[in-house]
């Protein structure tokens, strides 16, 4: 059910930037490519953890953007598997593709009587790429290979310009992990563990005005 609506909102977004676009075909478009630094906690093998990355983005007139992006995780969080597998920490990471877009929020009337833009938008995103974990036990060690899943991550936040070339935005978003390897189903990790809400928090640094 969570998934179905985080879906069904980002068609929805999807839908009115395009339409945005639309309108506004005939000027020349305005492109900028940003460095977007993150930070997120996530579910990762069934417990919520910290992690950050950076994202490399192209944006066009300020409505849609695509870039790249790699995250993480940072803490180590053990679990114990028992006497056959004993406490072990999933080193997790995952990188891939990123789409999305701004939703405006209108226009506002100053002090002074002039009409203004708003300087906080919607935006709406769907990171898909691959996710990699492997474990280490107690003492650092390296205890299995790296196993391999496609994640898609579906998010919904708000971006406010806070100077000439940042922003920052914060949000919302929804992991859901595919296709993992049956022998870790065996013991108990599943895509479920990988899958659930998260927040995140992030800022754009633009390279251009």
């Amino acid at each position: 059910m969570k998934k179905t609506f985080f879906i069904t909102i980002l068609l929805l977004f999807s839908l009115s930037i395009f339409a945005q676009i639309d309108k506004r075909k005939q000027v020349s478009p305005r492109i900028n490519v940003s460095l977007v630094p993150h930070v997120e906690f996530i579910k990762v093998a069934g417990n919520m953890n910290l992690a950050a990355g950076v994202s490399v983005i192209t944006t066009i007139n300020n409505l849609v953007y695509y870039g790249f992006y790699l995250t993480k995780k940072l803490q180590k969080d053990y679990i114990d598997f028992g006497e056959n597998g004993g406490k072990l920490d999933f080193s997790h990471q995952h990188y891939g593709v990123v789409v999305g877009g701004y939703i405006p929020l209108g226009i506002y009337r100053g002090t002074d009587g002039r009409y203004m833009k708003r300087k906080t938008v919607l935006t709406c995103s769907a990171n898909f790429g691959h996710s990699v974990f492997w474990t280490n036990n107690e003492g650092g060690e390296k205890v299995s290979s790296r196993e391999y899943f496609y994640t898609l991550q579906p998010s919904i936040g708000a971006t406010r310009q806070i100077s000439k070339f940042i922003f920052v935005e914060a949000g919302v978003r929804y992991p859901i992990a595919l296709r993992i390897d049956p022998e870790w189903e065996a013991k108990n990790i599943t895509n479920n563990e990988f899958t659930g809400p998260g927040v995140y928090l992030s800022l754009r640094f633009n390279l251009f005005h």
